[in-house]
């Protein structure tokens, strides 16, 4: 069903701006080489010198990505948006391998695995050419790889769980969420943590960002930070970004989730809903709280054995919250 829905989306929506700006830049590197653009001005609304041989208003591992695959696939929308469901994907897959590890429950994985592959937001997300469902796959990646290596070979969950979570914070800014993540996974079992793998990890982040550097370092003077300042009126002081915050929030949320929609459309917020009603659901039961799951998601408790058939439907239900999260990005 999910991929029935995000492949027929993929084939109807219409496209629209970043799909052909990112495409662009997907396309000269795939023919050329570098990642530059062929239809932003350098210097319109945003000043962006040397745009045309530059990109540094985006990081680079999905352009790269995408420009790959166009050496596969024709470069039309339908094939870039495919690109995202393959991703969907994994993201599912993740899921259910997070969920068993956790749980050591797989018909409660297979559940929750079901139930995310039929959030509306991940479906869109998937059918949209843009990186949000490369980056939000790699970072659940690494989560899922370190907890399912995390008491079989602990060097090995460290070293996977970086090399995604390094790749999703390439992808996008927004991969820094996913790394969080996993660092405060790995900093739960601290006990069990060791100096080299930890080590080799923090490697892998310092490969990446040298690379970044070695590519920032080829352009002219200038050039990365006037694109870097194109920026500015995202992050420029505290009172801007948290305006921007604010408004980020009523724009993906409330407008994207309830304004714009009429009749039975709006049960769409329900998937804001659930998540809300299953984290007070896991909280305000102390027997829910016990379980290994809740508590690996809500404190420093590492998971020592598997779910008891008691209550697992109260459970089943108190783990809706970690179901219909959706992915870091609401796409407008």
């Amino acid at each position: 069903m999910f991929l029935a829905l995000s492949i027929g989306y993929s084939l109807t929506r219409a496209p629209w701006w970043d799909e052909g700006v990112f495409a662009d830049v997907a396309m000269n590197f795939r023919d050329h080489g570098y990642l530059g653009s062929s239809v932003l001005d350098p210097y319109s609304y945003l000043e962006l010198p040397q745009a045309q041989r530059y990109t540094f208003w985006q990081f680079p591992l999905y352009l790269v990505t995408l420009g790959s695959w166009f050496h596969l696939v024709p470069a039309t929308p339908e094939y870039m948006r495919i690109l995202s469901v393959i991703w969907g994907c994994l993201y599912i897959a993740c899921w259910f391998l997070f969920v068993r590890s956790l749980s050591r429950n797989e018909t409660l994985a297979l559940f929750v695995a079901s139930v995310v592959a039929l959030n509306y937001t991940l479906i869109a997300a998937a059918s949209n050419g843009r990186m949000d469902m490369m980056c939000a796959a790699l970072g659940l990646a690494g989560l899922a790889s370190y907890s399912c290596f995390r008491e079989s070979n602990w060097p090995r969950a460290v070293i996977l769980a970086s090399v995604f979570g390094a790749a999703a914070l390439f992808c996008h800014p927004m991969g820094v969420l996913m790394n969080v993540s996993i660092a405060a996974l790995v900093a739960f079992d601290w006990r069990q943590a060791r100096l080299r793998p930890l080590l080799w990890a923090g490697l892998l982040y310092l490969t990446g960002g040298a690379l970044c550097v070695l590519y920032i370092l080829r352009a002219p003077p200038g050039v990365f930070s006037a694109q870097i300042a194109a920026s500015s009126y995202r992050v420029a002081g505290i009172a801007a970004a948290l305006r921007n915050v604010l408004n980020d929030g009523y724009q993906r949320y409330v407008i994207f989730y309830w304004t714009i929609l009429s009749g039975v459309n709006k049960l769409k917020v329900a998937t804001l809903i659930f998540p809300v009603a299953g984290v007070i659901g896991a909280a305000a039961d102390r027997n829910l709280r016990s379980r290994p799951l809740v508590k690996r998601l809500s404190g420093p408790q590492p998971a020592q054995s598997g779910f008891s058939s008691i209550r697992e439907r109260k459970l089943w239900a108190g783990c809706w919250y970690m179901a219909y999260l959706p992915p870091p990005f609401s796409p407008q």
